[in-house]
């Protein structure tokens, strides 16, 4: 990988400079990636389908289920801002965030596994053992995802190289999310497939069973079916944990933090958290991110209404695919887009747009509960606008966050890197609560516990589609309010950074000259002990002098004539 920082191309797409070593390189930028990619490779799955997985696999109620992930949740993203405070507190021969990189990734992926692990109990035990590990499993998480993201800001203070390595590292992200995304829908239908081969179901091309089936036949069937998805959702989590847990290590190894200062001086959470209020633009991404918690609850939804409304579960993946044209094209431009009109007003008409199209979605589905053929067509083509503002809200928002840790300093003194970046996970967090209980109460509230969810009956589709496109685009709508007083700009933030570097500059200069000042004291010093050791000399000289004249005065007569002379 040494030979990447010699690549010229790749040092000018990010800006860097080979003549620099000092400063961040395409090794660093591509290392970071990676670990994104094995990040978001358990992320993807335990966010997206873990879910799905205890309705539909383990078959616990909803109702129960929505309780459980919102205070679950919750108490996690209480904790970002704990683990952030952590963060600032380390110190240690790695740096205050690479550390975290090295030693916590084990403990997600075998608790990634165990998640997906189904011990066929009881109701009670099933519920009990799926609420521990995850809490435990979120509480790991937050020990990786926190430091994570908080070391792009300590990787450069360039605004713009920063967005660059950001927008490369969101892009790992994405296909590590797509990766997952794609592919397990499509094994989800291979089982489904095999459930019903096996005792001889046939079905339409809607995903409806064709003729009269016996009730044992299809109580077998279901059985098998619940049988393969645990299977199916087992294997995958062994190789998600297995592929994501040395893209951990490249990270760590291979990056470095150049704002980090080894010093015995540690603030207390309580501190860091009084920063927080000092820290304007981060107050208002906060709001951005809780008002927007559920934009992008179609992605959760959205298996439902492929399993329930279209009859295909594989249709899911379809739906994720259409939402990459747009994300890919939003990575692209991000970069040039954000210089020629700022990031704030990039994120904000992305959304506007994105937002209104979700908004009148909704109502031409609102007949057939999103069915229809002009339904489905405009949902497919709404899907690849959204791409949009998820692409762009993907880099913008980390990127925002990293400028406002110049912000922090420039007002204060102190970066707290680890306590502001927590605030990004404490938005994800809030986000995933806030979907999941959703979409489960709207799921418990319509009979979906006693649904069957073999055939699909008794299933409410509206109720799917309702929160799939309204309640996302209300949401991308209202997290468009905090952003029209947000005003720390790019040009602000170049001010704030040149400030910074300036007294930074004139404190090494005032300690400079201390040191000079501590090394004359001391030469003096010296000067004045010589002086007083001659002084010494001359008044013993003069004593001798003394004591010459008064036994031979003529002698002494003479020297005091020559002396005065």
């Amino acid at each position: 990988m040494k030979k990447l920082n010699e690549i010229k191309f790749l040092h000018k797409m990010l800006g860097t400079s080979p003549d620099r070593p000092e400063e961040m390189q395409p090794k660093e930028v591509l290392s970071y990636s990676i670990a994104g990619f094995g990040q978001n490779l358990i992320c993807q799955l335990v966010t997206s389908f873990f879910l799905f997985y205890l309705t539909d696999a383990v078959g616990l109620n909803p109702v129960w289920l929505a309780i459980m992930f919102l205070c679950a949740r919750l108490f996690d993203a209480f904790n970002d801002p704990i683990m952030g405070s952590i963060v600032d507190r380390t110190r240690s021969k790695y740096g205050k965030m690479r550390p975290y990189l090295l030693y916590m990734p084990a403990a997600i992926c075998v608790l990634t596994v165990l998640l997906f692990t189904s011990i066929n109990a009881g109701a009670v035990a099933n519920m009990t053992y799926a609420t521990v590990i995850y809490i435990v499993w979120g509480v790991c998480y937050t020990t990786v995802d926190v430091p994570y993201w908080g070391l792009a800001s300590s990787m450069t203070s360039d605004t713009d190289k920063r967005n660059t390595m950001l927008t490369i590292a969101r892009l790992f992200c994405t296909i590590g999310a797509g990766v997952v995304t794609v592919l397990i829908p499509i094994f989800q239908n291979v089982a489904r497939d095999s459930a019903y081969t096996k005792f001889g179901i046939e079905l339409d091309e809607t995903g409806k069973i064709v003729g009269d089936v016996g009730a044992d036949v299809l109580e077998s069937a279901r059985a098998q079916l619940v049988s393969n998805y645990k299977l199916v959702f087992l294997i995958v989590a062994i190789v998600v944990a297995v592929l994501a847990l040395p893209t951990f290590f490249i990270g760590f190894k291979n990056t470095k933090e150049r704002f980090y200062e080894n010093d015995s001086q540690k603030a207390s959470l309580i501190h860091n958290v009084k920063l927080l209020f000092k820290n304007k633009p981060i107050l208002l991404l906060i709001a951005v991110g809780v008002l927007g918690a559920l934009r992008l609850v179609y992605m959760t939804s959205g298996l439902y209404y492929a399993k329930y409304n279209l009859g295909n579960e594989a249709i899911f993946s379809t739906l994720t695919l259409l939402v990459v044209p747009g994300g890919l094209i939003a990575t692209a431009t991000t970069p040039y887009l954000s210089k020629k009109i700022g990031k704030r007003n990039l994120f904000l008409f992305s959304h506007l747009v994105g937002g209104v199209a979700m908004t009148l979605l909704y109502f031409v589905g609102l007949g057939s509960a999103g069915t229809s053929v002009a339904s489905k067509v405009l949902f497919y083509i709404v899907l690849i606008l959204l791409g949009l503002p998820s692409g762009y809200s993907n880099i913008l928002q980390y990127s925002m966050i990293a400028d406002s840790i110049d912000y922090l300093e420039d007002k204060t003194g102190e970066r707290a890197e680890g306590i502001c970046f927590s605030m990004q996970t404490f938005i994800s967090k809030i986000g995933m609560a806030l979907t999941a209980f959703v979409v489960l109460l709207v799921l418990g509230i319509h009979g979906y516990a006693d649904a069957d969810k073999l055939t699909g009956a008794d299933v409410n589709k509206d109720g799917i589609w309702m929160m799939t496109t309204l309640l996302s685009g209300l949401s991308t709508l209202a997290c468009c309010i905090p952003l029209f007083f947000y005003t720390f700009t790019e040009k602000k933030q170049a001010e704030a950074v040149a400030r910074i570097a300036a007294r930074k500059a004139e404190a090494h200069q005032q300690a400079s000259d201390d040191i000079a000042s501590d090394d004359s004291i001391v030469v003096e010093s010296e000067d004045v002990a010589d002086l007083a050791v001659d002084g010494a000399t001359a008044d013993a000289a003069a004593q001798d002098v003394v004591e010459v004249s008064a036994e031979q005065p003529d002698e002494a007569v003479d020297v005091q004539t020559d002396e005065r002379d």
